[in-house]
């Protein structure tokens, strides 16, 4: 058929940003995990139309906590399929 497929895995990332004024950002993270989770259940699980697979995560983590912001990074990622015609 001259078709190419090939299975495709993308990732995403959700940026996250709070205002921390403590040093060690526990106030902001507090703040913060509610947050995460709606996220979390939010994406989890969808798939955009035109795709194989479902979004599922794949971590979390405190990318930064500088000059009063705390910035937190969810990974997501999803399985497709890229199909290349003639």
């Amino acid at each position: 058929t001259g078709v190419f497929t090939q299975p495709l895995n993308e990732a995403i990332g959700v940026l996250l940003i709070a205002s921390a004024h403590d040093k060690t950002g526990q106030k902001a993270l507090a703040r913060i995990g509610p947050l995460i989770r709606e996220v979390v259940e939010a994406v989890a699980g969808w798939s955009p139309e035109n795709v194989t697979g479902v979004f599922q995560v794949e971590g979390g983590k405190l990318l930064s906590l500088h000059q009063g912001r705390l910035v937190f990074q969810i990974d997501f990622s999803i399985t497709d399929q890229l199909r290349i015609a003639p």
